[in-house]
C-alpha cells in the first residue's frame, strides 16, 4: 500500500507569492505529499506544483488551484526535484520556491520478514553459527547456492542473531543482541560489512526479548524489546538515531499468559505494528502504528490452540502487504493461516502439511519466490537441510537445499 511522506511547508515571501522552501531531502514509499502555508497576497488564486527527476528540469507539471497540498501517487522509484509557483488571476505567476528533494522508493517494510542479504527482494536463507559467530547463507540470486561472502563472523557464544536492515538500502545487515550488556551490534551492507555501530538497549535479567522493526516508517530498522515481567515494549527508533533520550514504550502483552511476542503491518501503512499471541486461549492481539498503538484500536482474533502445540507466526500469504495470522501445528506438521484480505475470516482460512516435529523442524516463513506472498519452510537441523513450500506453486513445489550446520546453529528468520 503506498503511503505519503510530508517533505515540508514553507511560507511567502511579501511580493506576489514567492514561496520559499526549505532545502529537504526525505524519502517517500511510492507517493510524495508536499505542503505549503497560503500565500497571504489576495490576488493569489492558485498554486502549481512542478516536478522531474533532473535538477531544475521539470517534466510534470499539477494545477492544484487553491489547495496548499498535493500528493503525487504511485509514482516509480527514483530521485524527484519539486518546486511550487503562485498565479493570479491576470496571469502572474511568481517566481519557483526552492527546490525540494525527495528519493522515492518502493514499499521498504517486507509483510514477510526474513533476511535478503543481496537485494532482490528475495529471502536468502541463512544459517548463524553460536560457536563461531558465521553467518552461513544460500542466496535466491543464485538458486539457493551458497554464495562467496558466506561464512562471514559476526557475534558468539549467547548472542542472538536478528534480521533486519540498519542502513536502510535494503540489503539485510548482520546483527545480533548480547545478552549479557543487552547490547545490539551490527555490520552494515552499505560498509561491505565492515563497519556499523552498538546501542545498548534491554536487560536480560528481566527477560527482556529482542526484536527488530521498522516502527517509525523510514525505510531502517528500530531496536525494540517486549519485557515479559511487565509486558511493556520499549524502542529505540533509526530516524532518532537510536538515541536514548527519546525512546517509545507502550504496555501490551503479559509474561504471566505466557504471550509470544511478535512484529507484523497489520494497517499496511508500511510501519510495523506490535503483537501477542496469547497461548491460554490461542489469539492473536495486535496495536497498530496508524492508531499510534492506542488500546482504542486494538484488534483480536483467536487462531490456533496451544495445547496442539501451534507455533505462531505473521507473514503475507495473500500479497495485499498486510500481515496474516498463521500458526504451524508441530503435533501433526499442518499449517493453518487466515488472511487479512477476508478479513480474518476462519471459512477463508487454508492449511497445508508441511514439515515434521519428529525431526526436529524448525518452521518459519519467507518470501523465496519473490511473488510477495509468504512461503512456509522449515530447517531441519538433523540433515543440515532447508525445505521450502513455494507459494508460487499454489503450496504443491517443494525446494529442498543443503546447508552445511553444527549443533546449536540457529536459522536467521526474523
Amino acid at each position: 500500500m503506498a503511503t505519503s511522506c510530508r517533505l515540508a511547508r514553507f511560507g511567502a515571501a511579501l511580493t506576489v507569492a514567492i514561496l520559499m522552501l526549505a532545502g529537504v531531502r526525505l524519502e517517500a514509499a511510492t507517493s510524495v505529499t508536499i505542503a505549503w502555508d497560503p500565500n497571504p497576497e489576495p490576488e493569489v488564486i492558485g498554486y502549481l506544483v512542478f516536478y522531474g527527476t533532473q535538477p531544475g528540469v521539470y517534466t510534470g507539471r499539477v494545477d492544484v488551484g487553491r489547495r496548499t497540498e498535493c500528493t503525487l501517487l504511485s509514482i516509480p522509484e527514483g530521485t524527484y526535484y519539486l518546486t511550487v509557483e503562485a498565479y493570479t488571476a491576470d496571469g502572474i505567476i511568481s517566481a519557483p520556491a526552492a527546490e525540494i528533494t525527495a528519493v522515492v522508493k518502493n514499499r521498504l517494510l517486507p509483510a514477510t520478514a526474513a533476511p535478503d542479504f543481496d537485494g532482490d527482494r528475495r529471502s536468502d536463507l541463512v544459517l548463524w553459527h553460536a560457536t563461531t559467530g558465521q553467518w552461513s547463507r544460500l542466496s535466491s540470486q543464485t538458486g539457493l547456492t551458497e554464495v562467496p561472502d558466506s561464512g562471514m563472523r559476526f557475534g558468539g557464544m549467547g548472542d542472538i542473531p536478528l534480521s533486519g536492515d540498519m542502513d536502510g538500502d535494503r540489503v539485510a545487515d548482520l546483527i545480533v543482541w548480547r545478552g549479557s550488556t543487552g547490547t545490539f551490534y551490527w555490520l552494515t551492507s552499505s560498509s561491505g560489512y565492515t563497519a556499523g555501530g552498538s546501542q545498548q538497549w534491554g536487560i536480560q535479567s528481566l527477560g527482556d526479548m529482542p526484536m527488530l522493526g521498522d516502527l517509525d516508517g523510514d525505510g531502517a530498522s528500530d531496536l525494540i524489546v517486549w519485557r515479559p515481567s511487565t509486558g511493556m515494549w520499549y524502542w529505540l527508533t533509526s530516524s532518532s538515531g537510536y538515541n536514548r533520550s527519546f525512546p517509545g514504550s507502550v504496555a501490551f502483552g503479559s509474561g504471566t499468559m505466557g504471550d509470544v511476542p511478535l512484529i507484523g503491518d497489520f494497517d499496511g501503512d508500511g510501519r510495523a505494528d506490535i503483537s501477542v499471541w496469547r497461548p491460554t486461549d490461542g489469539t492473536f492481539y495486535w496495536l497498530t502504528s496508524s492508531a499510534n498503538f492506542s488500546y482504542a484500536g486494538a484488534r483480536a482474533k483467536q487462531w490456533g490452540a496451544a495445547w496442539l502445540g501451534d507455533v505462531p507466526m505473521l507473514g503475507d500469504f495473500d500479497g495485499d502487504a498486510k500481515a496474516d495470522l498463521a500458526v504451524w501445528r508441530a503435533s501433526t506438521g499442518m499449517w493453518y493461516w487466515v488472511s487479512s484480505s477476508s478479513g480474518y475470516s476462519n471459512s477463508a482460512g487454508r492449511n497445508v502439511l508441511f514439515g515434521s516435529q519428529s525431526v526436529g523442524d524448525q518452521p518459519f516463513l519467507a518470501d523465496v519466490d519473490g511473488d510477495g506472498k509468504a512461503d512456509p519452510c522449515v530447517w531441519r537441523a538433523v540433515t543440515n537441510v532447508w525445505y521450502v513450500l513455494y507459494s508460487s506453486s499454489g503450496y504443491t513445489n517443494v525446494g529442498a537445499r543443503y546447508l552445511a550446520g553444527a549443533a546449536g546453529d540457529v536459522p536467521v528468520v526474523k
